[in-house]
């Protein structure tokens, strides 16, 4: 690594990055990687948990702000060229399904380093992002890949700001004041956890939104997507087709 190069990796290392969601939690492990294909456009990028060094820029994508800044040792992809050996570390690491399907599509007998040739990009970043799709179909596999071959993320500098990609987010410190929000749904009992919320949203008002997932709201998880809080005292769920019912305190607490 080059003087210049070491010096910019400490800045990054040493920034705080934003992170806006439209629902607290309490945990990035669970992470979507991508938005669904045929649904919406997939992320210019590829796939990942995205930061942003502008506070204003994050808050734009959800209520819920979350701190973060790199751990150390934490291993950022250089933005140089590929070479066909860095790209065939990545055929490598996908899928046999996904390496037949990748190789049939570019012909008959073709080998690894002659179909990958196509995809030499300026930046080991666009190659990577030029398989995704083409040989690794699955985003948390893609995720998965670009770890295994010794990549947490990337800084992408934008015309007025810089983002941060990453893909491991075990390598990075989530800190935030939103975070004392999703910690009131910690292991409480059901009543307790919504009482304390319903509070929140009334003394705030503003209506507090999460994802059913692990630790948080676990008993709503495999019928419902999202959870809301409203400042009226109701609780609103949407099931996975997108259907809402609201029910005062104690109707939910009877039916859980």
């Amino acid at each position: 690594m080059t003087i210049s190069k070491r010096i910019r990796h400490t800045v990054y290392a040493s920034q705080v990055w934003y992170h806006g969601s439209p629902t607290a939690r309490m945990t990035f492990e669970d992470q979507v990687w991508d938005r669904k294909r045929g649904e919406r456009d997939l992320n210019e990028n590829g796939p990942g948990l995205y930061f942003t060094d502008s506070a204003k820029e994050a808050k734009a994508y959800g209520q819920y702000l979350f701190e973060a800044q790199m751990k150390p040792g934490f291993k950022l992809m250089p933005n140089k060229k590929p070479t066909l050996n860095i790209l065939l570390s990545i055929f490598n690491k996908a899928s046999e399904e996904d390496q037949e399907i990748f190789l049939s599509n570019w012909g008959e007998n073709i080998k690894p380093k002659e179909a990958l040739a196509n995809y030499l990009k300026p930046t080991i970043h666009d190659s990577a992002v030029a398989l995704y799709g083409d040989l690794v179909r699955s985003p948390a596999d893609w995720v998965k890949i670009m770890v295994a071959v010794g990549y947490e993320g990337i800084v992408i500098d934008r015309r007025e700001s810089k983002h941060l990609l990453v893909w491991n987010p075990s390598k990075m410190n989530i800190t935030s004041s939103d975070l004392k929000t999703a910690k009131l749904v910690e292991a409480k009992p059901l009543e307790t956890r919504l009482l304390n919320l319903i509070d929140k949203a009334k003394s705030t008002n503003k209506a507090l939104s999460f994802e059913p997932s692990r630790g948080v709201f676990e008993e709503f998880e495999s019928k419902y997507r999202r959870i809301d809080i409203l400042t009226s005292g109701k609780i609103q769920l949407f099931d996975k087709a997108g259907n809402s019912q609201t029910f005062s305190l104690s109707e939910l607490v009877n039916e859980y």
